[in-house]
């Protein structure tokens, strides 16, 4: 009851636009809650869809690494591309994140998987000559930078502390989070937002207890958000935007989505009206989609966007899933591995009603559940242990 009291009133200083929490003092809360889906499959061509925008009433997003130096305009109900802005004087060697101020957009090629790059940049081009339906191309000004820390630049497939897949632009500054592999944590470095060549300046560096993949600030600039994912699952975290600055950055909420398992969260945006927008590319498990989370839905007992309840039992190669569907149409149970493979699977019509269905054909390691009818859909892990759990 006091976690979910703190948390409330967390929420409720989120919403009104004031400062979260004092980051020095604020302990951080953890949840669990399911996203809604709002877009369940973009077109393909965004199929390793990086970066997520809110511009004006559409969604602004682009491939990553060896994609088109293209940024797209997305419709935010139907997820149809509207225009798309071709940047001709850029190459799109590992774009990762986008963030945008009132007059320009900036594009983050520093992808770094490797960790061998010399050449990290930010392409800067005005807002106003993004395509806002057809096809239009522009050219940009380049922010060329450099890790000041980094000494090494052999290659270290995911394996390295110098990958960077997030960025949020702050008071003229550009805030950059990277994605630590060896240590799960992340360093935050602030660039000025002009042209020009830099070395970035070292802020501070937390625990994300994960892989960092994307960032934001709500458009009153209180609140951070970022995104990213640890073993399959993927989150979300919530900080404080005043402590950028300050060295003492510190988590206040982090929510887990364990019911969107494997899903490859890659770029998070806020709206005018403090929504968060969450982007996913293509995986086997998943297809590239757009979710979204109401922070007034977060402190509910029950999540309104919930629509299936299920327990389940392993025992050795059998598989027992109760499972209850409160939608309106027939559901679908599939039992598959994390590569996507389907093992078994059946379409149950009883809506609103308990069903217990037994799957004995299952490989003896870990097994992926998926249900879903429509949009509504959630993917969850079952440990090859014997074991039950209720949901």
């Amino acid at each position: 009851m006091m976690i979910f009291k703190r948390l409330t009133g967390f929420l409720l200083l989120f919403l009104l636009g004031s400062a979260v929490l004092n980051a020095q003092q604020a302990e951080t809360i953890q949840i669990d809650f399911q996203p809604e889906v709002v877009i369940r499959k973009l077109p393909s061509i965004l199929n390793e869809t990086s970066g997520l925008l809110r511009f004006q009433n559409y969604f602004l997003s682009h491939n990553d690494s060896g994609g088109t130096p293209e940024i797209f305009l997305i419709d935010t109900l139907s997820g149809e591309i509207i225009g798309s802005t071709r940047v001709s004087n850029a190459s799109n060697r590992d774009w990762e994140d986008i963030a945008s101020d009132s007059v320009y957009l900036y594009i983050g090629d520093f992808g770094n998987n490797i960790g061998n790059r010399n050449d990290l940049c930010i392409y800067r081009i005005p807002l106003r000559e993004l395509a806002t339906q057809g096809v239009s191309e522009c050219t940009a000004e380049k922010i060329e930078f450099s890790w000041p820390d980094q000494q090494s630049f052999e290659a270290a497939n995911q394996k390295n502390n110098f990958d960077c897949e997030a960025m949020l632009v702050h008071n003229g500054q550009l805030f950059l989070f990277t994605k630590r592999w060896k240590d799960r944590t992340s360093a935050i470095y602030s660039l000025p937002d002009s042209p020009g060549k830099y070395i970035a300046r070292f802020i501070t560096r937390f625990n994300a207890d994960g892989l960092i993949t994307g960032a934001d600030i709500s458009p009153n600039q209180q609140n951070v958000v970022l995104c990213g994912y640890k073993n399959y699952t993927p989150y979300i975290l919530l900080f404080d935007a005043s402590a950028l600055d300050s060295g003492y950055l510190q988590c206040i909420l982090r929510v887990d989505f364990s019911e969107i398992f494997a899903a490859q969260t890659e770029g998070v945006c806020f709206d005018a009206q403090g929504t968060i927008w969450i982007s996913a590319e293509n995986t086997p498990l998943h297809k590239a989609g757009i979710y979204r989370i109401k922070p007034a839905l977060l402190p509910m007992k029950q999540n309104p966007f919930r629509r299936f309840f299920y327990e389940w039992k392993r025992e050795s190669h059998e598989i027992s899933i109760k499972s209850r569907y409160n939608g309106q149409r027939k559901y679908h149970i599939e039992i598959l591995n994390r590569q996507g493979k389907i093992y078994d699977k059946i379409k149950i019509g009883s809506k609103d009603v308990t069903v217990e269905n037994t799957f004995r054909i299952v490989p003896k390691g870990e097994i992926i559940v998926r249900m879903y009818s429509g949009k509504d859909e959630i993917t969850f892990r079952i440990p090859k242990e014997n074991k039950s759990v209720n949901e």
